[in-house]
This record gives structure tokens, sequence and C-alpha cells, in this order.
């Protein structure tokens, strides 16, 4: 049985339709991740399965039961919010313990418990202290801790890492994902950090205008996105505009804006015709830079495939690992690749760029996927 069942999930406040028939299940004991940029409908969605918003239209079920018009006290759920909203006039035990006062449990019982959750999440030395003593990674936990010991059906985490700085937050993702490991907890968590999700989810649900646009694991939601949205929004790569122009049952042959041509693997149901626009995208990790000595490069029949000669125009160095920019005389694309200072291209301003076809996504006129998932693996 599903933990969360969304079905036909609207919410309009006046003329915004804020989520517009959503539909979802989200599975007993996974971390799911809602993810999309700003605006897109995540937490309108998250809080209407908490009870916050009640839908304009649709229904929400947990664990089975309906609870679209239940209030949020009454429902099996809890929620970790952006800014933690702990009590500044209360210690962290009696933070932590606060639900379980809510809910009637004895003295002795709660404060059993709340000691035991303090320790799981590396806090026991704090217990007297004030939230306001605490670094942001320690409040997080504290909030964390405080919406666990109440043992929700569903945990809903509403951009909790928003506020931390890079090391913190990826230390707390780790400490995050261990803990939904340990206790096998139902948890929906919204962000709009590719990075925060692709690190914690068992699955992604991205989130577009309001809608679902795609749910799957991350691996597949990478390698396989369904849409041009998708797949801009979940990296940065280079997308590049052409024209089909030969056909094969599941192949193109398209020109391109970078001057070269493009061998595509295409989906059999999805072959466009000679003559229609397609999208490609040039991941900058699929592709390679080498040193050359002219910009004039070209393959069987005349025609430049795989391949487009140009000027590096800029390098940054990230560590291990380097960006080049470099000017196809028609327009820039980037690509990155493992630094080796031995490759010889770094002092070099000509340069040809070379990638793997079976590699290439590929988008129709509609922006939705055209390349078979099995010739990105």
């Amino acid at each position: 049985m599903s933990a969360i069942e969304l079905h036909s999930l609207t919410k309009r406040f006046g003329e915004l339709t804020a989520v517009d028939d959503l539909s979802l299940e989200v599975k007993e004991g996974e971390l799911l991740c809602l993810l999309g940029p700003s605006g897109c409908g995540k937490s309108t969605t998250m809080r209407m399965i908490g009870g916050l918003e009640r839908p304009t239209e649709g229904k929400v079920s947990i664990n089975g039961e309906e609870v679209t018009r239940t209030p949020a006290y009454e429902r099996d759920s809890s929620i970790v919010f952006q800014n933690w909203a702990l009590f500044p006039h209360k210690t962290v035990l009696e933070n932590v313990e606060f639900g379980l006062k809510m809910d009637g449990v004895s003295d002795a019982e709660r404060t059993e418990r709340a000691r035991e959750m303090l320790e799981m999440v590396q806090l026991s030395d704090y217990e007297d202290s004030s939230p306001n003593e605490l670094s942001g990674g320690q409040q997080q936990r504290v909030a964390l801790a405080r919406s666990l010991i109440v043992e929700p059906h569903v945990l809903m985490l509403d951009e909790p890492l928003s506020n931390l700085d890079k090391r913190l937050k990826e230390e707390m993702q780790l400490e995050l994902k261990e803990i939904h490991d340990d206790l096998d907890q139902t948890m929906v968590y919204v962000t709009h950090d590719q990075n925060e999700a692709f690190t914690l989810a068992d699955r992604i649900g991205v989130m577009n205008d309001g809608q679902i646009v795609q749910v799957g694991e991350p691996p597949e939601v990478y390698n396989n996105p369904k849409t041009q949205f998708v797949e801009e929004f979940l990296g940065d790569t280079n997308i590049v505009s052409g024209q089909v122009e030969e056909t094969t049952e599941n192949s193109v042959l398209a020109n391109s804006e970078l001057g070269c041509s493009f061998e595509i693997p295409v989906k059999r149901d999805s072959v466009p015709e000679i003559g229609e626009p397609i999208t490609v995208s040039l991941r900058p990790e699929n592709m390679t830079v080498k040193p050359s000595q002219s910009r004039e490069i070209t393959a069987d029949g005349g025609k430049p495939r795989s391949r487009v000669a140009g000027e590096i125009t800029n390098v940054i160095y990230r560590g291990s690992m380097v960006r080049s920019y470099v000017d196809t005389g028609s327009r820039e694309v980037f690509v990155e690749q493992q630094y080796d200072p031995d490759a010889g291209v770094w002092g070099q301003d000509n340069a040809i760029i070379e990638w793997n076809s079976d590699r290439l996504v590929a988008f129709d006129d509609d922006g939705m996927q055209i390349t078979p998932y099995e010739a990105q693996l």
C-alpha cells in the first residue's frame, strides 16, 4: 500500500493555479523529493499533504485513509520547515519533547524518548542549551528530532537545509539519508537543489507549472529525461538547435547551428520527418576537447559528424575538473573533463570537440524526448 496518494490535486489562489491536476503515489518507506524551480507548486503540494492548505479539487490519502478535509493536527504526518520554527524560550530537550507533551505523554516517558532521539541526531550534550546557542546544523537536527519523536507515518521537509552553507549542507544531507535508512521513514522532501535531490532521493518528482512532469529514480530521471525542461533543469548542458536531413527507422541525421551534423539514435515510434526542427543536448561531461592546428574538420562524405572545431575562449579550473568554453564560429559551447596537465590543450587556441553520438539526448519540436533510453547507458 502506498503511504501517500494524491488524486487530481488542484489548488487555486484566486486566478493563480499553483497546483494543476496533480496525481502522485509515494511508496511506503521511500524518500521522495519534489524538485523544481521556485513557484512551481512543490511547497503547496507538500502543504496540502500536511493539511496546511485545503485543495480546491482532488483528494489526499495517507496510509490508505482519505484526509483531504482532515485538520493538520489529526493527520499522521509531521513537517520540518525551512526556518525550523524552534521555540527560543525552551531548551533543546523541551523542544524535542513538545509533540509528546501535546499528546499527553507522561513526563518520564517523554524525557526518556527525547533523550534517545537527541542521541540519534548526536545532540545528547546539548539538551539543556537554548536553540539560539546552537549552530544552524544543530538547530536543523533539533527540528528533525522534534518531528520524528511523534513517530509520524509521513515526514515532510520543506527545504530544511537551504539556510546552511555548502559544506554543512552536504554533511546534513548524508546524516539525513542515514536517518531515513535507519528508520525506514516515509519522507517527502521539497527542494529546488538538483544535487540535494540526487543525494537524498529514492525517487524524484520533477515539477513545473504546478504539474509533475516526470517521476523516477535519480539515474533514470537524469539519463532518460522525458522533456527538454527536465533535461535543462537537472544540470548544465549545451542545447543545440538543428533540422532533420535524413532518417532511418531508428536514427536521424540532422544539421545544426554548430555547423556540424548529428547522427542521433531515435525511438522507432518517434522518428521526425525530414525538414522538421530538432533540439540536441550536448552534456559537457560527454564531450572532450583536443588540440588542433586547423579548424577544417570533415568526415565521411565531407559532412562533419561527432566533432566540431573551434577556438578556446576561456578555461575555468575547478580542482580536478576543468571547464573549457569553445567558440565554434556560430556559437559558444562548454565542455567539462578531468584535468590532465599533459593533455596539451589548455594553452592552445584552436581545438576539436568530440562526442559519442550514442550519448546524445534529442527532443522534437514539442520538447519531448525522442532518444531511446538504452542508447544513453
